[in-house]
């Protein structure tokens, strides 16, 4: 067995570890989940900006993962500029409304 098909094996054992314990810790509480996407700055009402950055990253990487299962022999899966545009879009509308609520936070004081 070759040191490349060992270090490959190390790393995916490694990261289907680190996945397991993640999910573990969320399914038994140890992860604080409470708020995640509730907005700071008004009590008891959904941020639309997390909602939407929460769906669209996990729309990013469940299409990376199919992506890498597909390409298994590429070392790095590619990702079409849609998927960094979706990704860099949702981000900016999340910076965005971040700032604009500290620039009104600002202006009231």
């Amino acid at each position: 067995m070759s040191i490349h098909r060992i270090l490959d094996f190390e790393a995916l054992l490694f990261v289907y570890a680190l996945a397991a314990i993640v999910v573990w810790k969320l399914f038994t509480a140890k992860i604080n989940t409470s708020g995640l996407i509730m907005d700071k700055t008004r009590p008891n009402r959904v941020s639309p900006e997390r909602v939407q950055l929460l769906i669209s990253t996990l729309i990013i990487c469940s299409g990376l993962i199919r992506n890498i299962s597909i390409s298994a022999h590429e070392p790095i899966p590619q990702v079409g500029s849609g998927w960094v545009a979706l990704f860099g879009g949702s981000s900016a509308i999340y910076s965005v409304r971040k700032i604009f609520e500290r620039f009104n936070k600002q202006v009231k004081k």
